[in-house]
């Protein structure tokens, strides 16, 4: 007889899931497929932007109008001043891209807020011949103006823009969103 107990081998049970070496292909080849696949967002991204900055524009108009009917007019659109908040895309009358609000005037001309309108980052909002406001009157009609065109596009882009869209305001208050713009 020996002098040491015979050495019983104790069997692990099967252990299921990844090594840490398949794990870091799995990752590398995920980050490769998503760095090939991000430049096709691109215009996807200008798309929504353009799309969310068309939509503030025409719930601000819409906003407008129902408000001078319910108050019986003085109602402005105003373009928001250049440098609000570090916003540097309105320096013009006809530049709308640091957003706009809504505003009631009571017979002194004091203006009083009645909502504002964020614009996306890196879009382009402007109004040709604008003087940086918009009337509306007693029965919701745009004054001054026979038709205003809103073009919105990407920073940097124009209005051949796939991405780029109008608005058209007739004088009588319509509002028409449509892909080429001007009006």
């Amino acid at each position: 007889m020996s002098a040491f107990p015979p050495i019983r081998r104790v069997q692990r049970p099967f252990v299921h899931g990844f090594t840490a070496i398949e794990l870091m292909v799995t990752i590398a080849i995920v980050a490769i497929l998503a760095a090939l696949a991000a430049p096709s967002f691109n215009p996807l991204l200008e798309r929504w932007r353009v799309r969310n900055g068309t939509e503030a524009m025409v719930s601000a108009l819409y906003f407008a109008r129902s408000e001078a009917l319910k108050r019986g007019g003085n109602i402005q659109i105003k373009k928001t001043p250049d440098s609000t908040d570090g916003c540097t895309q309105a320096p013009t009358n006809e530049d709308w891209g640091c957003g706009w609000g809504v505003y009631s005037a009571d017979d002194s001309g004091t203006l009083t807020l009645l909502r504002s309108f964020a614009v996306p980052t890196r879009i382009q909002v402007s109004i040709k011949d604008s003087s940086g406001a918009i009337q509306i009157d007693r029965w919701g009609a745009v004054t001054g103006v026979s038709a205003k065109g809103v073009s919105v596009t990407p920073v940097g882009g124009d209005n051949s823009s796939p991405a780029a869209q109008g608005i058209c305001v007739a004088a009588g208050g319509r509002v028409k969103v449509i892909g080429n713009p001007p009006c």
